[in-house]
């Protein structure tokens, strides 16, 4: 400028700066993971020219102004990158992808005959839970039911509260179907008779319904063990707990809702629409997405994906329910802790042949990686009897290789005190940083043949490992099955 001092005066060319990305991506004009690249900032500083167009030497002061200016560069790309480990993500971006936050609780079923200790932890109840779920639907209801049967009808009923927790879920779906004009879609088994409270809704226009089946895909006997509820494509539920009054008051059952999850949610809806199409052409389109990244509870970044099997839902095979379990058992590092209703490595449409999937995992875990396992398996009158074999040979593998494996049956009795009532119908495995919740059996049946679905977390992926925000969902957890473990309803093998 006219007038001005050039002197001393140094200026910063910002058209001359540029920034390189080197690493998982090629330098590119679009935003990059600044987390997962190694930085190289270019600059050029223009010094005022001599007189007679020669450039003065750098001073001292020009050096502190330089090594202020790189200071302040690596400062500012550190508190961008927040600071965090250069590895780089297993899928891109850390980036949580639902940005609204989404919000997961465990939900369970507690019938009588059921002690547990003082103080013990207490999850929300199934029934009031799905209350919220059906009241929060705005336009859409889609849900998978693997029994029906939420009025008593002419069933003995011993305690009118059972039955009241059925006929308010009722007439929920009344409301939302007529008073709110939801559009409400429901599959069930279609080896069972299409129940009559289905016929009721689908003849007063609440809601259509559809059997599904895979028999003709299998060429084999399949039925539907699992059961899903998604709201407007937002909130789901996905457990053991059927459309049952006995099985929301009367069975011990256990699942999760996840809500305001709209990313997630759309996956399970996939599911769903894949089934409802599998029911009226008997053909199948598409499989689920890949995991995502997602903020749970406000503070917990973790990978999610929702699960289904058989494999012929997923052709891509890209998230089996058998495959999520797999992932668990092989990826635990210190400890496994299972909770599932039915153990039992082989077939029972099979001529009992055996499938030794399950049982190798878990051997080598404790043999070859000195895993601590704690296995909790329903005692109850529809056990197979061959079950207890399989597990007894597990629990001989207590104390080699540094591992240990613990077995527990877990029983519940009736009114008279001595008849198992119902099994425990918690299906679930968690690690030291995943866990996956589930609707199968552990049986090749189960993995192999029927319908049912899943949800596994893992956190780190992210490089969360260890931290303490992610301890309300994994210590949620793990409190319910200490409580299980230590009740008076279970017992070593």
């Amino acid at each position: 400028m006219p007038g001005r001092d050039h002197k001393n005066s140094l200026t910063l060319d910002v058209d001359a700066c540029s920034y390189t990305s080197v690493g998982r991506s090629s330098i590119t004009s679009t935003p990059v993971s600044l987390a997962s690249v190694e930085r190289t900032w270019n600059f050029r500083i223009n010094y005022p020219p001599e007189e007679g167009g020669r450039r003065k030497p750098a001073t001292i002061g020009t050096v502190i102004v330089l090594l202020f200016l790189v200071v302040m560069i690596t400062v500012a790309v550190m508190v961008a990158t927040g600071g965090q480990d250069k590895q780089p993500p297993e899928e891109g971006s850390r980036r949580c992808l639902c940005d609204q936050g989404c919000s997961l609780s465990y939900v369970e079923t507690l019938p009588g005959g059921v002690t547990f200790r003082q103080n013990s932890s207490r999850l929300p109840r199934t029934s009031d839970s799905w209350l919220e779920v059906l009241r929060s639907a705005q336009r859409t209801l889609d849900i998978v039911s693997s029994s029906w049967g939420l009025l008593a009808g002419s069933d003995p009923v011993q305690n009118d509260t059972d039955v009241t927790q059925g006929h308010r879920l009722w007439q929920e779906l009344i409301s939302a179907g007529s008073t709110r004009s939801v559009r409400i879609r429901i599959l069930y088994d279609d080896r069972v008779a299409s129940p009559s409270e289905l016929s009721t809704l689908v003849r007063r226009g609440v809601a259509t319904a559809r059997g599904v089946a895979l028999d003709n895909l299998l060429k084999k006997q399949s039925r539907v063990h699992g059961n899903l509820i998604v709201a407007d494509e937002k909130t789901f539920y996905l457990g053991s707990a059927a459309f049952s009054w006995r099985s929301l008051s009367q069975r011990k059952n256990f699942g999760v809702v996840v809500s305001n999850c709209t990313c997630l949610a759309r996956d399970v809806t996939q599911v769903f629409s894949n089934l409802w199409e599998l029911a009226a052409s008997g053909t199948h389109v598409q499989s689920v997405a890949r995991p995502m990244h997602l903020c749970l509870n406000q503070q917990h970044n973790v990978t999610a994906s929702v699960t289904v099997s058989p494999t012929v839902l997923d052709p891509g095979n890209n998230s089996s329910t058998l495959g999520a379990v797999l992932k668990v058992i092989n990826s635990a590092r210190e400890y496994l802790d299972i909770s599932v209703r039915d153990y039992l490595p082989s077939s029972r449409t099979d001529g009992l042949s055996y499938w030794p999937v399950l049982q190798e995992a878990l051997s080598r875990a404790t043999l070859s990686r000195a895993i601590q396992v704690r296995l909790l398996v329903s005692a109850w009158k529809n056990t197979p009897p061959d079950m207890f074999g399989y597990l007894q040979s597990l629990s001989n593998l207590h104390g080699l290789g540094g591992g240990h494996i613990h077995v527990k049956l877990f029983n519940i009795t009736g009114s008279d005190g001595q008849t198992p009532s119902g099994p425990n119908n918690s299906r679930y495995v968690y690690s030291e940083d995943s866990i996956f919740i589930g609707t199968s059996d552990w049986t090749k049946d189960d993995f192999e043949d029927n319908i049912s679905f899943g949800l596994l977390l893992n956190h780190t992926a992210l490089g969360f490992y260890g931290n303490t925000k992610y301890n309300n969902i994994h210590q949620q957890l793990k409190a319910v099955f200490e409580r299980d473990w230590n009740s008076d309803s279970a017992y070593p093998l």
